[in-house]
């Protein structure tokens, strides 16, 4: 059984010429908001709870869920100030009640069997695991390299690659793990956490390679209405 955190406070700057004053998950695609197809994805799991962490216009949201989701277990919070996404995911966690917590971010989508990466993450005893898509020619994404037995040995800055593995948003961890590190609040949770910390945690990497996309800009935006108009009008 899992916790599952959503991390739905981004405003989508780079959006603005599609979206304007909503948050970035309740971006439409194909007639529905970004945040529907994720906790569509997890609605087949045995969620234990989950929790949506929300910043912008997060009253937004909160409508949305109890308009359509009212039946589900979900748990709200919202950050009184910018709290970057370390700060986000240690409040969220406080509210989580499983031992191991799947965080997935609320502009990404992952098409991957989830039970398959808990699975992953259980059998190499990981404190966290992060999904990786491998990509080609990208530059909006640091690359993350692993060893043989996948376990994370770099993280990259973004910058060009020809061919690498990217953290595609989805990543499992031990829900106390972030108690056992002193974090100063606001923290990102890539730089300020993981980066810093690589050689002081059990980190791997669940390599798949399923239809990945980030709507953050206009052109993956548009990508993620044709996938969805093909492949969920019947969720």
């Amino acid at each position: 059984m899992l916790s599952v955190i959503i991390l739905a406070g981004g405003k989508g700057t780079r959006l603005k010429s599609i979206i304007d004053n909503i948050p970035k998950p309740m971006a439409s695609v194909n007639k529905k908001p970004f945040i529907y197809y994720l906790l569509k994805q997890i609605d087949k799991l045995n969620v234990s709870r989950t929790i949506v962490s929300l910043g912008y216009k997060s009253e937004i949201i909160v409508e949305y869920l109890n308009n359509y989701f009212q039946n589900a277990n979900i748990q709200v919070t919202t950050e009184e100030y910018p709290l970057l996404t370390g700060g986000a995911i240690r409040l969220a966690l406080s509210f989580a009640n499983t031992n191991d917590v799947l965080i997935i971010n609320g502009d990404s989508f992952f098409d991957i069997d989830i039970l398959d990466f808990y699975k992953f993450h259980n059998q190499n005893n990981s404190q966290i695991t992060i999904a990786l898509k491998e990509m080609q020619n990208f530059d909006r994404y640091g690359e993350i390299q692993v060893d043989q037995s996948s376990r994370i040995i770099k993280f990259e800055e973004k910058k060009y690659c020809n061919k690498g593995y990217i953290n595609a948003g989805y990543i499992l961890l031990k829900r106390h793990l972030l108690n056992d590190f002193e974090l100063n609040t606001p923290f990102s949770f890539e730089s300020d956490f993981l980066e810093k910390n690589i050689d002081k945690l059990d980190l791997f990497g669940f390599i798949q390679d399923k239809y990945f996309v980030d709507i953050g800009i206009p052109e993956d935006y548009h990508e993620a209405n044709n996938y969805f108009k093909l492949n969920f009008n019947n969720l």
